[in-house]
């Protein structure tokens, strides 16, 4: 099956690097401009000037709910355009200033012109919310881009899972939040004239652009024209819950020209007529996703709204929808109710008004510390499947208990109910509860966990926790995972209190491990910090093989063969010494060799002496043995 994709962008980075760098642009500022690329003039992208001006920004606008078009500059709006510049040419665009507006201001619609002069905005890649992109040409070649559509607002992280989810590793698990720093509103773009692809891919997706307001987004668009023929419009991925603590809900949209569907022998109104499945290959069972497809400007507009998050993989197939358009996940449970127990609450509902079209599969309760936002203390789940009647008077509600929570503190319970298109909102006001009689439970994790490898082992160390949780710690574990979420460990280390370091031995050099952290009191154990930290153990290198010396003029040619081990720790220098002693003492001159290298010359010795020679192999470790010293007399 053939597969064709977004080339890489041309700056010897693999793609992977390439989407980094797009996901970046759509996520910072514009970037300053590089040098500027072969055709565009030094001062490219100020606003134009002349009706035959090109390389900049033509006009501006937007058009506020119930209000007139106007410049974006009286609205305290800034338009950009910025080209960048490796080995090659692409386009970041972008309109700030969206902090603090009006709503009927972040809702207006916008239209951004740009000439773009003889660069072909072939694929565009955007942060908006229904974005349409058109392009025409004069006819000197001159192209002018046409973007229009709506701020996105944007439900993202700044945390610590922040770097992970840009590209497209992981956004968090289920109580993920997004904060305030990474929430607001995004207008913002790259586009590209993919001139170093193949004119069959260009031909296929000439013009083509997507938009979402996901915070993890492949700018790619694949597809494939054999087997199953489908298109990709890779990762979509956000931060679990928004700011507030609701789940978080995103949406996409795309164009795609007629030339793709010409690869499939087919045509847009009858691909149309066929039909699209959205859908989210990202989960053990495939999820069909509520979708439109319509044919506009020659091709076909896709959009998708409701998507929940964290991540999906959109692949799209011509043939019938396996879910209605109009399906959503369910409403907000009702009757939501808690009783309080020691470190513990246990909270019991009755199903939601409706499924959203679709049954639901499970129910999830969290204790928030606030009534609004806050963060969450705790949560617990039930899978439907799993619900059971006990008595004749058991009404068969769904009840789950939240564990480990302090004794006398007051949590706020939010409880909500999901489908296979995500998780739906919980009730409007979050149910207060506090929990049992103020006896100790276990302490909060160790913090400013530490690892320091060794020679197959690894080293552990950590600060106290923020809080015993009423009775004083008596001993710490330490433990090493083969993953990052595995829950057996590998090997496990101890420390009684107050003794904060501990080795974990019997590792395998070379080998990364997830070391995880727990503190112990009366009450029991607590949790591990919250992200195990990965280690590798490593020892130095096997000493080099085969050395070998000559010598002539005065000098002494040293080669060698690699070590057969490495230690765990790639070898990243040589070092060939000459001593006066056949063993110990100290060298009297040394010559060094980069990792690449199997041979130095070892000058400054005198002639007609006998040296003895050797070689050691050099790692992020250390100093590996010798070679074995190999007599040699220094010839002019």
């Amino acid at each position: 099956m053939r597969r064709r994709h977004l080339p890489q962008l041309r700056t010897g980075r693999t793609l992977a690097g390439a989407t980094a760098a797009l996901i970046a642009t759509a996520l910072m500022p514009a970037l300053p401009a590089a040098a500027a690329p072969d055709g565009w003039p030094p001062d490219a992208w100020p606003a134009c000037t002349e009706g035959t001006t090109t390389f900049c920004v033509d006009s501006a606008t937007l058009t506020p709910l119930g209000g007139e078009p106007a410049a974006m500059t009286d609205l305290g709006l800034t338009a950009t355009a910025t080209g960048t510049s490796d080995d090659i040419a692409s386009l970041n665009w972008a309109v700030d200033g969206w902090a603090e507006q009006s709503p009927d201001v972040l809702g207006g619609d916008i239209t951004l012109v740009l000439r773009t002069g003889p660069f072909v905005p072939r694929f565009t890649s955007a942060v908006a919310d229904g974005i349409r992109i058109t392009r025409t040409v004069d006819d000197n070649g001159d192209y002018t881009m046409t973007i229009t559509g709506h701020a996105a607002h944007i439900d993202w992280t700044t945390g610590e899972f922040a770097e992970l989810c840009d590209t497209r590793q992981y956004c968090g698990d289920d109580d993920q939040m997004a904060d305030e720093a990474g929430t607001g509103y995004r207008f913002a773009g790259n586009t590209q004239d993919l001139s170093d692809s193949s004119q069959d891919f260009i031909d296929a997706v000439d013009g083509a652009y997507i938009a979402s307001d996901a915070q993890a987004r492949t700018p790619i668009i694949s597809y494939s024209d054999e087997g199953d023929p489908h298109l990709s419009f890779g990762v979509l991925g956000n931060p679990h819950l928004d700011s507030a603590g609701n789940p978080v809900r995103g949406s996409f949209n795309a164009w795609v020209p007629a030339g793709y569907f010409a690869t499939l022998e087919t045509t847009p109104q009858d691909a149309v007529d066929a039909g699209f499945d959205v859908v989210n290959n990202a989960t053990d069972v495939p999820v069909s996703l509520p979708a439109t497809a319509i044919v506009e400007d020659d091709g076909v507009a896709f959009a998708a709204t409701g998507i929940g998050y964290g991540m999906n993989m959109i692949d799209v197939y011509n043939r019938p929808s396996g879910v209605q358009s109009d399906a959503t996940v369910p409403s907000t449970p009702q009757n939501v109710d808690a009783t309080a127990d020691t470190e513990s609450v246990t909270a019991q509902w009755s199903a939601p008004d409706t499924d959203g079209g679709m049954p639901i599969t499970g129910y999830t309760v969290r204790a928030f510390t606030d009534s609004t936002g806050g963060t969450i203390a705790g949560q617990c789940a039930v899978d439907v499947d799993n619900i059971v009647v006990e008595s004749e008077d058991d009404n068969g509600e769904p009840a789950c208990t939240i564990d480990g929570l302090t004794d006398g503190d007051l949590y706020y319970l939010a409880v909500s109910a999901s489908n296979a298109l995500g998780e739906g909102d919980a009730q409007p006001e979050r149910l207060a509860i506090t929990a049992g009689a103020a006896d100790p439970t276990p302490p909060s994790a160790p913090t400013e966990v530490r690892v320091s490898p060794g020679a197959g082992r690894l080293v552990a160390s950590w600060h106290e926790p923020d809080t015993d949780n009423g009775a004083p710690v008596t001993g710490y574990t330490a433990r090493a995972f083969a993953t990052r979420k595995a829950t057996k460990p590998v090997a496990t280390c101890t420390a009684v209190a107050p003794a904060r370091t501990c080795p974990l031995p019997k590792l395998a050099n070379g080998v990364t491990y997830y070391l995880g952290v727990t503190a112990t009191n009366d009450a029991g154990e607590g949790p591990e910090q919250e992200i195990r930290v990965a280690a590798t153990p490593r020892t130095v290198p096997g000493a080099p093989r085969s050395p070998n010396v000559t010598s002539k003029g005065g000098k002494v040619k040293v080669g060698w063969a690699a070590p057969t081990l490495t230690g765990g720790s790639p070898v990243t220098s040589y070092r060939a010494a000459a001593f006066a002693n056949k063993s110990g003492g100290t060298a009297v001159a040394q010559c060094t060799g980069k990792a690449a290298d199997r041979a130095c010359s070892v000058s400054g010795l005198k002639a007609g002496r006998t040296y003895y020679v050797a070689v050691t192999a050099v790692n992020a470790a250390g100093s590996s043995v010798e070679s074995g010293r190999i007599k040699i007399q220094v010839r002019r």
